[in-house]
């Protein structure tokens, strides 16, 4: 383990040990949003595999992400959504401007699991 991440770790013990004691009016039901952004397919693969346990896919704004919950807490792994998805033209809309225009309207097409429902598929994969 580096120093970095023991200083890191530590430090979430000494944040654990104070709120336990703490007389702070803290929202607790916003938790601590950890990120692990990644930039090929490869790495995304492994590092969503290292988050073992249950996981979401999700699709947020131009991300794919692999996320593991921690009661309110989260870690999440993230990779450009152009990186692991498709994008398929579905068709045209008319825009209306100053002058009009037709533009060429786009969906993305992911792997299996991914979901921008709001819904998130649950998985379990071995680590």
């Amino acid at each position: 383990m580096t120093d970095e991440k023991r200083a890191y770790i530590e430090g979430l013990h000494a944040l654990a040990d104070y709120l336990e004691t703490s007389e702070l009016e803290l929202s607790y039901y916003n938790g601590i949003w950890l990120d692990v952004f990644t930039y090929s397919e490869d790495n995304f693969a492994d590092q969503s595999r290292k988050l073992g346990g249950f996981r979401e896919k999700v699709l947020e704004g131009s991300y794919a992400i692999v996320k593991r919950t921690f009661g309110p807490h989260a870690i999440e792994v993230n990779i450009s959504r152009e990186k692991v998805c498709e994008r398929v033209e579905i068709g045209e809309r008319v825009v209306p401007a100053t002058e009009e225009r037709v533009e060429k309207v786009y969906e993305w097409k992911c792997p299996e699991g991914f979901t921008a429902s709001g819904t998130p598929i649950l998985t379990e994969v071995p680590a």
